[in-house]
């Protein structure tokens, strides 16, 4: 049998300050929806009629009426699949009427269980403040000789919120999780694994990469990642060491990247520029060339190169810049780069890139 394990869906989010512009951002939101949409169709082409909602499926407990009707509209056209829907800290409170017979639900004051074919699925929704109480590891009483999938939401790397030693040992096979939304996983002990499905697409440029779901196959005991491909968020770092101006840096950022106009991109300047080159304002003059040429759905220009300093030009300054790079100079406890990085930073700190 093969199960989703999805999460951190977080419809109904604003995306408001993130991308500055009204018509990408209800693109974006028509995506988040469009991209659970894509999920479906995968199970009904795969024939998986169980899907794990491992917590937030919306951003905020108090959601709107259209985007919860949405959710639950999607989840009544699909009634040969069920949704398992757990709870995490952004919907916590979300009411539960109106929900459709398909759309199992679980408690935060015991566990619940739903039974598959001899496929075991087990859960238990956080506290309001977030985590299990200490005796609901205790309480977890699950049989060895069935396969047993753990559904939960919350940081197992605090252990006041999700104790993953606590878990060992009590014959998980699965362990379905959300709340981070970075994909990452680990093993319980010699049987079971548990597993971050991440966020379903990316929002924002701390969500860059790509995002899908799991498809948990019980006969194998073994998961396999699935991409969603809408409106994928790149971070590329570009070294734009020479460069002389804001057009040299924008060209050099095309030779590296390859654009996709569906996309959004993050692009990172490091290296050493030119003096003369306003560090200061070289990400924003960048960004206006790129986007000028209309290359992607949205491109966004983080500075982090510092200026080249040709510290022979200084040997025998009286001024205070003069005076600053000898002292590094001779400091005994830095490399030769962190050197060149700390004059470089003090020069923007005194204006002297002009």
């Amino acid at each position: 049998m093969k199960i989703i394990h999805t999460g951190d869906l977080h419809l109904g989010s604003q995306m408001n300050s993130r991308f500055g512009d009204l018509s990408i951002t209800e693109k974006l939101k028509k995506d988040l929806v469009g991209s659970f949409s894509d999920l479906l169709d995968y199970a009904v082409r795969e024939g998986i009629n169980v899907v794990m909602l491992s917590g937030d499926v919306f951003d905020r407990s108090n959601i709107g009426k259209e985007d919860k009707r949405t959710f639950l509209d999607m989840a009544a056209s699909h009634p040969g699949i069920d949704f398992l829907y757990l709870r995490g800290n952004h919907d916590k409170n979300v009411t539960l009427e109106g929900f459709p017979s398909n759309v199992k639900l679980f408690s935060e004051d015991e566990w619940t269980s739903y039974e598959y074919e001899g496929i075991v699925i087990t859960g238990r929704e956080p506290r309001k403040g977030g985590g299990l109480i200490a005796e609901a590891y205790g309480e977890l009483n699950l049989d060895a000789k069935r396969v047993n999938i753990v559904m939960l939401h919350g940081d197992v790397a605090k252990a006041d919120v999700i104790n993953l030693p606590a878990l060992r040992g009590r014959g998980i096979d699965y362990l379905a999780l959300a709340d981070i939304h970075k994909i990452s996983g680990g093993e319980i002990d010699s049987r079971g694994m548990w597993q971050y499905c991440g966020c379903l697409m990316g929002r924002g440029f701390d969500e860059t990469g790509e995002h899908g779901f799991f498809v948990y196959d019980t006969d194998e005991k073994t998961s396999s990642f699935v991409p969603i491909l809408r409106n994928v968020i790149e971070e590329t770092n570009v070294c734009v060491t020479g460069v002389a101006s804001p057009y040299d840096a924008a060209k050099k950022v095309k030779s590296v990247v390859r654009f996709d106009p569906k996309r959004i991109y993050r692009i990172i300047l490091s290296g050493e520029v030119e003096e003369g080159v306003d560090t200061d304002r070289l990400a924003g003059r960048v960004e206006e060339l790129l986007r000028g040429e209309k290359l992607c759905l949205f491109v966004s220009v983080k500075n982090e190169a510092l200026t080249k300093i040709d510290l022979a030009k200084y040997e025998n300054d009286k001024t205070l810049r003069g005076r600053f790079i000898k002292i590094v100079l001779q400091s005994p406890e830095y490399t030769d780069e962190e050197k060149n990085r700390i004059i470089a930073y003090a020069f923007s700190a005194l204006g002297g890139r002009s």
